[in-house]
């Protein structure tokens, strides 16, 4: 992952941060009723933290195969904002504030003590606000993970920087400290988000070429199709597991955590920014069996049983993945009467506005997944 996110973009605005930066005195006009549920407790309120937590290991798996330590998770269960960030700030990240959300709802700066931006992430900040067209979002939290952005943020070379606006509630911190368990994990087991990304764009190019490729008789090419997509579909799965997937896992993870009893003090979201996250991945995957399913026939056409199989395969996968996807929604179901995570009050919103996740890596997933080819018929 380079960037995780959670913000709320309205009316005209686009769901994703742009390339381009303004100040954050651009969002003049607060909008109305917007309850970020930061009045619910105080900053102070809830228990402290045993430090002791740090040196214990309990590995878990949550949803889609990711694993994290929840010795961790739990070690802030039932702590105070106050408490909760102090802790954090001892796994390898540091929390930072953000500019306020303007609303005329109650709200109050919970955050208001952790550490202020410095220049190069509140500029990294105001790009994530920034859609391509100029228009401004509202973003709640953001993960960067150490010595992302290509080295390009001096402030995240050494440690990841969680940023929260400063008057959201602890489940927003919560979220975006599961982005940051998930990644220390991937990243003790060799995991590397950006060559993963590289390596799987080169195999996209691959097979394009083998599609191009005119030289090869019809059952030789078809056969190097097949072989070279297999890597395709699993590069486009360990992505939308480490992205929309990921949004999923965690909140579904919060969920359960806060009805079991192991998460208080933080108001838990609503189920729309999950079910937002499932349709974009259903879509990924759907694409990805639309593609197979037409190789497997072309294979099959040719007599090529082993590679029939290999694409059977693949779409078999996608359909576990789909089923699990639903499985949670199921579990969580979006009502249309509460459109927003934990946010209420706002009438003028639509739902392809609201929400989004990881920011420009996320769109790049999305071009990528639009260069694939499919086989013509000859």
């Amino acid at each position: 992952m380079t960037s995780s996110l959670i913000v709320i973009a309205f009316a005209l605005s686009a769901c994703s941060g742009g390339s381009s930066s303004s100040s954050s005195g651009d969002r003049a006009q607060p909008v109305p009723n917007i309850d970020l549920k930061s009045c619910t407790y105080n900053a102070s309120e809830g228990q402290s933290v045993d430090m002791q937590s740090l040196d214990i290991e309990t590995l878990s798996v949550a949803s889609f195969g990711k694993k994290f330590n929840r010795a961790l998770l739990e070690a802030v269960g039932h702590a105070s904002v106050n408490e909760t960030v102090k802790f954090i700030n001892m796994t390898d990240v540091t929390v930072y504030q953000a500019p306020a959300i303007q609303t005329t709802a109650c709200s109050q700066e919970l955050f208001a003590n952790a550490e202020v931006l410095p220049q190069d992430l509140s500029q990294e900040w105001d790009e994530a606000t920034t859609d391509t067209d100029g228009s401004k979002s509202i973003l709640l939290g953001l993960y960067l993970p150490e010595n992302s952005k290509g080295g390009t943020l001096p402030s995240i070379l050494q440690q990841a920087a969680i940023i929260v606006s400063k008057n959201v509630s602890r489940w927003t911190l919560i979220h975006e400290f599961m982005h940051h368990l998930f990644m220390l994990q991937s990243r003790s087991e060799g995991y590397n988000s950006d060559k993963s990304f590289s390596d799987w764009q080169n195999s996209i190019n691959a097979y394009n070429a083998s599609l191009d490729d005119n030289s090869l008789p019809r059952a030789d090419q078809v056969k190097k199709s097949v072989e070279l997509y297999v890597k395709v579909a699993q590069g486009a799965d360990e992505h939308t597991v480490h992205y929309a997937l990921e949004e999923m896992a965690i909140e579904k993870e919060l969920k359960d955590a806060t009805k079991s009893g192991v998460i208080s003090f933080a108001p838990p979201s609503s189920n729309w920014y999950l079910n937002k996250s499932s349709e974009k991945a259903i879509g990924r995957y759907n694409t990805t069996i639309k593609i197979a399913t037409y190789l497997r026939s072309e294979a099959e056409k040719l007599g090529l049983s082993q590679h029939v199989e290999m694409m059977k395969d693949v779409i078999s996968h996608c359909y576990i993945r789909i089923s699990e996807i639903n499985q949670i929604t199921y579990q969580y179901p979006h009502s249309s009467k509460n459109l927003l995570a934990g946010i209420q009050g706002i009438s003028a919103v639509e739902g392809e506005h609201v929400g989004c996740s990881h920011s420009k890596r996320d769109r790049e997933i999305d071009e990528a997944f639009g260069k694939i080819k499919v086989l013509t018929k000859k």
